[in-house]
């Protein structure tokens, strides 16, 4: 049975023009200092209002910028805002076990398709 993959992606200003009070908050990390991070042994992510929060790009290998935030769920779901790019983005492809590659060639799809 082949499955299908919804790819919902925009601008935040699209969506929503009146929103940037909705991330106040949310793109930086409210994790004490003596917890780096919610990764053990990385200080890639924080921890924001409900969501993981990107503090180091380059440790994450991820093509999001800081402050981007979201949070992925099982059967390969996940959702992205990257306030940098004004992008927001949700991958439901409802695949069990979660393929995290998927999500990460599904994301960089999206991140090649910006146009500066």
């Amino acid at each position: 049975m082949a499955s299908r993959i919804v790819v919902n992606w925009s601008t935040a200003s699209q969506r929503c023009p009146s929103a940037t009070w909705w991330h106040y908050g949310l793109e930086r990390t409210h994790l004490p200092p003596n917890i780096p991070s919610i990764t053990p042994g990385s200080t890639a992510t924080g921890f924001g209002l409900g969501v993981s929060v990107t503090m180091n790009v380059p440790a994450l290998r991820r093509l999001n910028s800081v402050g981007s935030y979201g949070w992925s769920g099982a059967a390969t779901t996940t959702f992205s805002v990257d306030p940098e790019e004004r992008l927001t983005y949700v991958i439901l492809a409802q695949l069990m076990p979660n393929d995290t590659a998927l999500m990460q060639r599904v994301e960089t799809l999206i991140y090649q398709a910006i146009i500066d």
